[in-house]
């Protein structure tokens, strides 16, 4: 992930350059200097545009983890809890780094608070936190409703949807059920989880369950127990609900959400599901052990 978007910003640079560069070229050439200077102003605003977000990240990222946002995480989320001081730290800067690149909106009448945004970035963090190398594409809108909502985005009663990733659009959330997602974490459901898991499986541009640009070490296993796990959910003698039998992308968050919330059962009843998960994610949060990935891949 982190490869395909250094590699779209590195190509908007070059882009920008060219077409800047060649207007420069043809003012110069054609002695026309109100096109030269014309050339440098769009230069200077396309490296304005194409830098802000680095800077802003950058900026973000030298300021000390705000108190009481960690005073949510100790209050809130169990996982960081588990966590060793040094293991918190880099939870804490993938916290601060998902804050400071998507940008959240408050929908239908909910006032963001930090608590509603401090949770969604904790859920992404949780993915990426076995996976150092991991960024996710900051090309999203976080959407805050204030409870289920329907296809055509209203809510109300007869709304079924908690959440919603859109193919390069914004990722929806339920406010009621991202704060009861993380007052119940052994329940294995968690919108944040679950969301955040199909921008992971987006990020090569198919919804597909199979997150292939994470390196073939660790999709390999996932993508073996894929089609049986789906078969046992159908059947209903997997311990995964039954939503994840919709198809393969939402047996892949289904999972995810099982992976993280309820470990210890996953790896008593279907070991081989939770060992191909923690290659996948490079964690094992039964023990909260952080995998080496070279080694995953070695063996």
């Amino acid at each position: 992930m982190r490869r395909a978007s250094a590699l779209l910003f590195g190509t908007q640079i070059v882009l920008g350059l060219i077409a800047a560069g060649g207007l420069v070229y043809v003012g110069v050439e054609r002695e026309r200097p109100m096109l030269f200077a014309f050339a440098a102003a769009v230069l200077a605003v396309w490296l304005v545009i194409a830098l802000r977000r680095p800077l802003r990240l950058r900026r973000a990222m030298r300021q000390p983890f705000p108190e009481d946002h960690r005073r949510i995480l100790e209050h809130r989320v169990q996982f960081y809890r588990n966590l060793d001081d040094e293991q918190r730290t880099r939870f804490e800067r993938n916290v601060q780094r998902f804050l400071a690149e998507y940008r959240f909106q408050g929908v239908a009448g909910v006032t963001l608070d930090d608590t509603l945004r401090v949770l969604t970035a904790a859920g992404a963090a949780m993915l990426v936190h076995g996976r150092p190398e991991w960024r996710y594409p900051a090309v999203r809108d976080v959407l805050i409703y204030p409870d289920r909502f329907d296809d055509s985005y209203e809510v109300g009663a007869k709304g079924d949807v908690l959440g919603m990733v859109h193919g390069q659009g914004p990722v929806l959330l339920s406010a009621k059920a991202l704060r009861r997602g993380f007052s119940n974490e052994n329940d294995g459901m968690n919108v944040a989880l679950h969301e955040m898991a199909h921008v992971i499986d987006m990020a090569d541009g198919i919804a597909d369950g199979v997150p292939d640009s994470l390196g073939a070490y660790a999709i390999a296993p996932w993508v073996e127990h894929m089609r049986p796990e789906m078969t046992r959910v159908k059947k209903h003698r997997s311990m995964l609900r039954d939503y994840a039998g919709t198809n393969s992308a939402e047996l892949f968050a289904v999972a995810t959400e099982a992976f993280f919330e309820r470990p210890h059962k996953m790896k008593h009843k279907e070991p081989e599901l939770y060992e191909a998960l923690a290659q996948l994610y490079g964690l094992d949060p039964g023990s909260m052990c952080v995998r080496d990935p070279g080694r995953d891949a070695a063996d």
